[in-house]
C-alpha cells in the first residue's frame, strides 16, 4: 500500500497515520441516485451500485489487515463519538453473532477475491475496524467526533432529508471542524492507550495538514497517510441486491472522482454515525458508549 511504513518508531511525539479508506453512503437510495445521474449524463456509463459497494467492502478489508499488522496503534474511526471496547460487546448479540459466524482470525490471512459474498457484504455494511473488534483482535475504538458536534451535524443531515444537493453545503460547514476534532481526539486517544501512534480511519479525500497546522500541538506529527482504496477489476464483482434502508454513513467511493452535476466531488469527504452505530453496536454499547448522542 503507498504510504505503508515498516513500523512506527518512538520519536517522542504522537504519530498519526491517515488510514484512507472508502466507506458506506448514506443511503443505498444515494448510491441509485448517483448511478442514475452518472449515466444519465454521460459522466460513467460504467457506474454501477454492486461496483461501488465491492470497493467499500474491499477498501475495509484492507483497513481491517491493517490495524491487525499494526497492534501497537490506538485506532480512531470516522464518525465515531463515544469510545468502543472489547470488554462490552454482548457475545448474544444477532450482529455480533453474525460477525463472528462468517469471520475468524484467519479470514484476514486470505486476499480479498476468496472472501464469500456474505462476508464482502458484512464488510461493507459493518466496516473493517467494527469486524476486528467483533472478533477479538482488536480491544477498542476511539471517537473522532465529540457528541455534541455529532449531535449537530446528525440534526443538520435529518434537516435536509433525501436532498442531496444540499449534501454539499452541509459537508463545507462541519469539514473543518471535523477534521480538527479528529487530529485533537487521536491525540487523547494515544495519550488514553498510552501508545505514542494513532490510526486515524477516515474518508480518502481529506486533508490534515491544515488541521494540524491550526492546532498547533507539538506534540502531534503527521506521517506519510496510507491508502486503502482498492480498485476491484469486474471480473471481482459482487452481486448485492440495492435495499431502500436510509443509513448514515456516507461514501468516499470512485464515482465521486467524476464530478455530478451536485458536486459529489465535496459529498465524498462527509459522513455521519449516529443512526449506524445505534443500528450495528450490541445493546451494552449503546448504553455505555452513545449515551447523550
Amino acid at each position: 500500500m503507498a504510504g505503508e511504513p515498516d513500523e512506527f518508531e518512538d520519536t517522542g511525539k504522537i504519530s498519526i497515520t491517515h488510514v484512507q479508506m472508502m466507506h458506506r453512503p448514506i443511503s443505498d437510495d444515494f448510491l441509485t441516485f448517483v448511478e442514475t445521474n452518472q449515466i444519465k449524463n454521460d459522466k460513467n456509463k460504467d457506474f454501477r451500485v454492486s461496483h461501488t459497494k465491492d470497493e467499500i467492502a474491499a477498501s475495509q478489508f484492507a483497513v481491517a489487515q491493517y490495524i491487525i499488522k499494526h497492534p501497537d496503534t490506538a485506532v480512531v474511526l470516522e464518525g465515531l463519538s463515544h469510545e468502543l471496547s472489547a470488554e462490552l460487546i454482548n457475545p448474544d448479540d444477532p450482529v455480533v453473532q453474525e460477525v463472528r459466524k462468517h469471520f475468524d482470525h484467519t479470514t484476514f490471512d486470505k486476499d480479498f477475491i476468496e472472501l464469500t459474498p456474505e462476508q464482502k457484504k458484512l464488510l461493507a455494511d459493518k466496516f473493517g475496524a467494527m469486524v476486528v473488534l467483533y472478533v477479538g483482535l482488536l480491544d477498542k475504538i476511539y471517537p473522532s467526533i465529540r457528541p455534541e458536534t455529532a449531535k449537530v451535524l446528525h440534526q443538520a443531515i435529518k434537516d435536509i432529508g433525501d436532498d442531496y444537493e444540499r449534501l454539499r453545503d452541509v459537508a463545507d460547514d462541519f469539514q473543518k471542524i471535523r477534521e480538527s476534532e479528529a487530529l485533537t481526539l487521536s491525540v487523547e486517544a494515544a495519550e488514553k492507550s498510552n501508545k505514542t501512534a494513532v490510526l486515524l480511519l477516515y474518508g480518502a479525500e481529506h486533508r490534515f495538514d491544515l488541521a494540524a497546522e491550526l492546532l498547533d500541538d507539538a506534540r502531534l506529527t503527521l506521517t506519510e497517510p496510507v491508502d486503502c482504496q482498492i480498485v476491484v477489476k469486474p471480473k471481482d464483482f459482487m452481486s448485492v441486491t440495492t435495499a431502500h434502508n436510509t443509513f448514515s454513513m456516507w461514501n468516499h467511493s470512485k464515482f465521486s472522482q467524476n464530478k455530478l452535476d451536485i458536486g459529489s466531488d465535496k459529498l465524498k469527504n462527509f459522513k455521519d454515525s449516529k443512526d449506524e452505530f445505534e443500528k450495528e453496536l450490541p445493546e451494552e454499547d449503546k448504553k455505555s458508549n452513545l449515551k447523550g448522542f
